[in-house]
């Protein structure tokens, strides 16, 4: 079951950040000649760096701090 849900999680990180990406590619081709629709940028943004972060968030999680979190500890 743990699988699925990491399944799941993966997938639809890539699909937001694939659509920030969308986002931005389609606000540079269409509107930025004109400077119009600005508000696609940072919501492009927005969507394309939150997957990274919260990737970056579950590698630290799982990776190099988990050692200092699961250490037991002594009292």
């Amino acid at each position: 079951m743990a699988a699925l849900s990491l399944a799941a999680t993966a997938a639809s990180l890539v699909a937001v950040g694939l659509g920030g990406a969308a986002l931005l590619v389609w606000w540079v081709l269409t509107f930025h000649p004109a400077n119009a629709r600005l508000w696609m940028v940072p919501a492009g943004l927005v969507l394309l760096g939150t997957p990274i972060l919260a990737w970056l968030s579950l590698c630290l999680y799982a990776g190099p701090c988990a050692a200092v979190r699961d250490a037991p500890v002594r009292v």
